[in-house]
């Protein structure tokens, strides 16, 4: 039985962060997933590999980040990877939910970074960072009810 996976290799610049999201969303698409959960993950995965490039590398180009996309019975699996400085796996320990409650009335207040995690949060039904010998991923599901093709 053939499960419908994808790799791509994107280099750590920030102009690489929405061709990542887009190829996966496009696999999402080709993989029977909506418009609107498609644009969901787009965004997850572009928070991911932001992040990837911001933080294990700073900012630093040529080096590889790595996301895998796959979907089984009907849960779609992504995988964003990267060789740099690790983080910190308690990250995922706490909720940061709050972080998108925004003040309407004093939008200029608001940060511009810092809410990534907490969008992934929101949108996806699962997330799990490991790094082990040299190698961070960062793991996200989300269950998704995908037409079926003929």
């Amino acid at each position: 039985m053939y499960l419908p996976r994808m790799t791509v290799i994107v280099e750590s610049r920030l102009d690489c962060v929405t061709l990542a999201g887009a190829v996966v969303r496009a696999f999402c698409i080709a993989s029977g997933a909506s418009e609107m959960e498609s644009g969901q993950v787009e965004v997850c995965i572009m928070e991911a590999v932001n992040n990837c490039v911001v933080h294990a590398y700073h900012s630093e180009p040529c080096h590889a980040i790595e996301v895998v996309a796959s979907l089984q019975e009907g849960e779609f699996r992504f995988e964003v990877c990267d060789q740099g400085k690790p983080g910190n796996p308690e990250m995922l320990r706490r909720s940061r939910r709050h972080l998108l409650d925004l003040d309407p009335t004093s939008l200029q207040a608001t940060p511009e970074s810092g809410r990534g995690l907490a969008i992934i949060e929101s949108i996806m039904d699962g997330m799990e960072y490991v790094s082990t010998a040299g190698k961070n991923c960062f793991s996200m599901t989300k269950r998704i009810t995908c037409k079926t093709h003929k």
